[in-house]
């Protein structure tokens, strides 16, 4: 049986900052975005704190992979992320 929003604890502000996750990345598991290109696709309804806030809560969830660059980090869709960004 394959697990849901309630099995990770994931609040409505989480989920949102998932599916840009998943928006930014093209649904791909193979690309990474930074964090600029995924606070773009939801900076209307959160604020800079609750967005970093469920971007490290994601990443702890590890639905998310963290890539630290020179330049800034960037963000990539794990296989558990991504199947649930689909629902």
């Amino acid at each position: 049986m394959s697990a849901s929003f309630d099995d990770y604890g994931l609040s409505p502000v989480d989920i949102t900052v998932l599916r840009a996750v998943a928006d930014a990345c093209y649904h791909s598991l193979t690309a990474h975005m930074p964090e600029s290109a995924i606070r773009s696709r939801c900076s209307k309804y959160l604020d800079g704190k609750d967005f970093k806030k469920s971007l490290k809560k994601i990443h702890s969830k590890n639905l998310i992979i963290k890539h630290p660059t020179g330049g800034n980090t960037t963000f990539q869709l794990s296989k558990e992320g991504l199947r649930l960004a689909r629902v």
